[in-house]
């Protein structure tokens, strides 16, 4: 039978506030990310095991009034479930209704239930909102064993998750410093996550430490460039290792634009250029405020249309 009793004053000398077995409450090193204001509007939860209480929730208040030597004004202790697992399940869901998770507590979390069983119900993914995949599914176990300092970055927001998970397909011992070196691109996450595994592609290709490519004075002068706002070192960064990763591109996208150039089209016009040349699809914006605009603007691309070097760059395809 389950009961649950509100007790006064209670001291945390009962309490094994260090225990992880039923509290996946993560703050990272700046104290941000497990939801401080839930923590304290409400009281904090306790599940006697046998005869030692530990947390389910509101440890930060727990530690708090440990370190002050104060007993806690209020907490509830809950006992009685039959089954460890009952025990976590309950945990999981009193934090879902309280504030909810992390993405690091979310790992927590699954690690926790990982270690008494893999066979979880559909609903538990739901409540931790974790697809169903096993893929992703050990991305969350790797992160809840991954080094605080990755924790603490997907924790304060510097880190997107899916980044994370990206550097997890890199050796171990590369995943704190390309975390450092990723996270001071400005870039979005979609050209991050790219940057990384164009790195790890290139490592593996030319034989060289990832390590030595992040490190290299010319992708660390590109960094620290102080002539360029973040946005436009991104930018540049990411093109430098694209076109290391793909030379031949490169090659050809100089060729290109070498002819690109001799076509000379008029400067009005907006060429938006193929992504990497992989779909052969040009598009054209023209500006014009009235017909005659317009009429002028389709003249001026006709007579560019019958340009050898038009037809010759049009030849070019990739």
């Amino acid at each position: 039978m389950i009961t649950y009793n509100l007790q006064k004053n209670f001291s945390t000398d009962a309490v094994d506030i260090d225990s992880e077995d039923f509290c996946f409450e993560y703050s990272d090193a700046a104290g941000t990310g497990d939801g401080s204001e839930a923590i304290f509007s409400y009281p904090p939860i306790l599940y006697r095991n046998q005869k030692q209480c530990v947390p389910v929730r509101g440890k930060n208040s727990l530690t708090l009034h440990a370190q002050l030597g104060k007993p806690v004004p209020c907490v509830l202790v809950v006992e009685g479930f039959l089954a460890v697992l009952d025990a976590v399940l309950y945990s999981i869901g009193v934090k879902a209704q309280t504030g909810g998770f992390t993405v690091v507590e979310k790992s927590l979390a699954l690690k926790r239930l990982y270690s008494i069983s893999d066979e979880l119900e559909d609903s538990v993914y739901n409540l931790l909102d974790i697809p169903r995949n096993d893929r992703i599914i050990q991305h969350y176990l790797t992160l809840a064993d991954a080094p605080a300092a990755i924790k603490d970055m997907v924790s304060s927001g510097i880190l997107h998750e899916n980044t994370a998970f990206e550097l997890f397909n890199l050796e171990s011992a590369a995943w704190i410093p390309a975390a450092e070196f990723i996270t001071e691109v400005a870039l979005g996450t979609k050209k991050r996550n790219e940057i990384i595994v164009m790195l790890r592609d290139i490592a593996r290709r030319d034989q060289k430490e990832l390590l030595g490519l992040i490190g290299s004075g010319h992708m660390q002068a590109i960094l620290r460039d102080a002539g360029m706002d973040p946005s436009h070192r991104g930018e540049k960064l990411y093109r430098y290792i694209r076109n290391m990763r793909y030379p031949s591109i490169h090659a050809y996208r100089k060729r290109f634009d070498k002819k690109l150039g001799e076509v000379n089209i008029d400067r009005k016009f907006h060429l938006v250029l193929p992504e990497n040349f992989e779909k052969w699809e040009f598009r054209l914006v023209i500006p014009f405020s009235s017909l005659e605009e317009f009429q002028d603007n389709i003249e001026i691309l006709q007579r560019t249309g019958k340009q050898s070097s038009f037809s010759e760059l049009m030849n070019m395809r990739y």
